[in-house]
């Protein structure tokens, strides 16, 4: 994401404060309006899984980890979901312009990314 302009991505971690344990499984989270992700969901918060091939609000996001995939996570459908946030992944130009050429694959080429764009433009 960061590779691709979306400066206030993260990833988060998945925390079961029913059962009181992290899920082990991780992926990134960033809010389409522009605001940093502190894990508190809103209608901008998205999250993209490359492990479960799936992007889409979070919203959305958690109840797809809770019915379809409790067969690989411990959730159960009492579970009570929270995204954890963990420190923000910070490159230097440098390092971005470096990347971009070692990774070209990671480059999203479409310049229509009206789902993941700031809904105010």
């Amino acid at each position: 994401m960061k590779l691709n302009g979306v400066k206030n991505s993260t990833y988060t971690l998945m925390y079961d404060r029913t059962f009181d344990d992290y899920i082990d499984h991780c992926f990134c989270v960033f809010n389409r309006d522009g605001s940093k992700f502190n894990g508190k969901i809103n209608k901008h918060t998205i999250i993209i899984d490359p492990w479960s091939n799936n992007v889409d609000f979070a919203f959305k996001m958690l109840k797809h980890y809770k019915n379809m995939s409790k067969f690989y996570y411990d959730i159960s459908e009492k579970s009570e979901l929270i995204l954890v946030p963990q420190e923000m992944v910070k490159l230097s130009r440098t390092q971005l312009k470096k990347m971009k050429k070692l990774y070209p694959d990671f480059i999203f080429k479409s310049k229509n990314r009206k789902f993941m764009c700031n809904p105010k433009t």
